[in-house]
């Protein structure tokens, strides 16, 4: 009884794996079974080997043949005999007739014989060749059209004069205008002024600096400047003019007065330094000679540090003023500005004063002090 239910078991697992592989060899068949298109011949379908009632793998029989299609007489170009047939194209339009290979001269753009190009773009890049110079059919001669240089020159227009801005401005500028509270001495009172009116060359220019004592009888001097300025080359113009000097709180002004005539430069040198030297002689023969030096230095956009530099030199002295032959005196200071707005700007800083030679000299017999540090505070306003 267990033999007749093991034997049934071995049958039905083979049953199940013949009908799976007739499935599978029916699926083959019907891929490549063409016998249903006109001009094709049916073959005959290959019949089973028969499968032993055994535990072993059934054997497949032999792959269907490949469908002979020389019957078909829909596709132009087909023979009908039973070899191997190239696979030529000649039967298709435009297609020539010559054995060896796909023929495709009858394509647009083919000719006979051509082959493909040895390189190709990929799609999206293009390939370049290297330039070819263009050289003129013959008896193409277009060098008469050419003009010569004499002939270039006669066309050739010199370029017209640059317009002179006629445009008139004006400037001016308070470059010190502090109290000093002076180490020795009393405290005084200093002013710089510089304002100029014309246009781009020509300027009329009017200076003006000093000092008051503001104690000990007033005494202080100042001088005034009126010059005629002309730009000479970028950032610098060539100064000469007249200038009076006078003594302040010590007696008439005619008594105290001299006048000089000036010639000075006042530019802009190499690192923003501004420069403004000047010779002075006076009516009398007397010759004198000062140069002031100043430079901004920004530290932030509205905190500047400024040096400054004065010093004056006299050739022939004048005892009335103070001066000595051969003495000298400088003035050397830095301020600290600070810029509320581009025309207010206050400042803090510190000044020293020192007369040297014949000036000291005189100086120390008049009473007055030739050597003194100053702490400053005071205002740089221009319009």
């Amino acid at each position: 009884m267990r033999l007749n239910k093991s034997i049934a078991r071995v049958d039905l697992g083979t049953a199940l794996i013949v009908a799976a592989f007739y499935l599978r060899l029916g699926e083959a068949s019907a891929q490549t079974d063409m016998t249903g298109m006109p001009g094709m011949t049916p073959a005959a379908t290959p019949s089973p080997t028969p499968v032993a009632k055994s535990t072993a793998s059934p054997t497949p029989s032999q792959k269907p043949a490949i469908k002979d299609m020389s019957g078909m007489q829909g596709m132009p170009g087909m023979k009908a005999d039973g070899q191997s047939q190239k696979k030529g194209m000649s039967g298709m339009p435009g297609m020539g007739s010559t054995d060896g290979g796909s023929q495709m001269k009858g394509m647009a753009g083919m000719s006979d014989g051509a082959s493909a190009p040895a390189r190709m773009s990929a799609p999206g890049v293009f390939v370049l060749r290297p330039p070819q110079k263009w050289t003129p059919p013959p008896g193409d001669d277009r060098s008469g059209e050419l003009l010569s240089r004499e002939e270039l020159k006669q066309y050739m227009q010199p370029l017209p004069d640059p317009i002179e801005e006629s445009q008139l401005y004006s400037f001016s500028l308070f470059d010190l205008l502090e109290y000093r509270y002076n180490s020795s001495g009393p405290d005084t009172f200093v002013w710089d002024f510089v304002g100029w009116y014309g246009g781009n060359y020509n300027r009329l220019w009017v200076k003006t600096e000093g000092r008051q004592a503001l104690s000990q009888g007033s005494r202080g001097e100042g001088d005034l400047q009126l010059l005629y300025g002309r730009l000479i080359s970028p950032f610098w113009d060539f100064q000469i003019g007249a200038r009076a000097l006078t003594n302040l709180g010590n007696g008439g002004l005619q008594h105290n007065a001299r006048t000089y005539a000036v010639i000075g430069f006042q530019g802009l040198a190499p690192g923003n330094f501004d420069v403004e030297p000047a010779i002075y002689i006076s009516d009398r023969g007397e010759v004198s000679g000062e140069i002031t030096v100043s430079a901004d230095l920004y530290l932030t956009q509205r905190v500047i540090l400024q040096p400054r530099f004065q010093g004056e030199v006299t050739i022939q002295g004048d005892p009335r003023f103070q001066t000595g032959e051969g003495g000298t005196q400088i003035d050397l200071g830095v301020r600290l500005r600070y810029d509320i707005r581009r025309e207010i700007q206050p400042y803090i800083g510190v000044s020293w004063l020192r007369s040297f030679g014949a000036n000291a000299r005189l100086a120390r017999e008049a009473g007055d002090t030739y050597d003194t540090i100053a702490l400053v505070a005071g205002l740089q306003l221009w319009w």
